[in-house]
């Protein structure tokens, strides 16, 4: 049996003090997990996936290390997991106003080096 978590939300408030989306009253994925996680259900899980959408954050677009040290902390409350993002980009799909951002949005995400994230057990 395969057991995912998303943890939908905007990423960029574990990035900075800023707060985006819905300001101070949303969560960082690490506040939603240590609020709304039990540690059984944590502990069985094989993946946990984080939604983010820059734009909705200013464009805020962070680096591999501030990136590494949010999955680090999420680490230690899903110590089986294989941590990563299920959804990145525009909260709409993209239009032909919006094609160029997408795309810059994209070049971040798949510019993220894996190396630098924490190390998690794979399973099958």
């Amino acid at each position: 049996m395969l057991n995912v978590a998303i943890l939908r939300g905007r990423v960029p408030n574990a990035f900075g003090p800023e707060h985006c989306g819905d300001g101070e009253a949303e969560l960082t994925p690490l506040q939603f997990s240590e609020r709304y996680v039990p540690a059984a259900v944590a502990n069985g899980l094989d993946y946990v996936l984080l939604s983010y959408y820059p734009t909705q954050c200013g464009g805020r677009l962070p680096g591999s290390a501030e990136v590494a040290v949010q999955l680090e902390g999420l680490h230690a409350l899903y110590p089986s997991a294989a941590l990563g993002f299920g959804e990145v980009g525009l909260p709409r799909p993209a239009s032909r106003r919006t094609a160029a951002e997408a795309e810059a949005i994209m070049r971040w995400a798949y510019a993220r080096r894996r190396p630098a994230w924490p190390q998690c057990s794979t399973k099958p």
